[in-house]
């Protein structure tokens, strides 16, 4: 099972941000001291889940993550925004009053609006005023 793809992203201060499902972690390379931060994905093993992230101008990371109680996620299972504290140890909520449907990916989030790739109708849409 698969929860989405893998995705590196180079931040501005030249570390790199990878998103690897497949491993159920993000990381944070930095090439200068060759260290690794390892954050969790919070979604269980068993799940079927898109997940996606994004990074804001202020290096905040922001992600995408199924909203459920228990059992499998449903093709009506909402998506939230999530944000990865300063520490690097937890995700939080992001309270905004939005949620966006099972598949959406999170493309871009610039502290205001977020961009999520549309898989049903395969293009990218602008959510504007997306702040908490």
């Amino acid at each position: 099972m698969s929860l989405g793809p893998a995705r590196v992203i180079a931040g501005g201060d030249d570390s790199a941000k990878a998103w690897l499902p497949s491993m159920r972690a993000f990381l944070e390379v930095d090439p200068l001291t060759e260290s690794v931060v390892y954050s969790p994905i919070p979604v269980e093993q068993t799940s079927r889940a898109i997940t996606s992230f994004a990074l804001s101008a202020s290096g905040k990371v922001h992600a995408l993550f199924p909203l459920r109680g228990s059992g499998e996620e449903l093709l009506t299972t909402p998506y939230a925004l999530a944000e990865l504290d300063a520490r690097r140890e937890t995700w939080r909520k992001v309270p905004i009053d939005r949620t966006f449907p099972r598949g959406a990916l999170l493309a871009g989030w610039n502290g205001s609006d977020l961009w999520l790739w549309n898989r049903p109708a395969r293009r990218l849409e602008r959510v504007e005023g997306a702040q908490p």
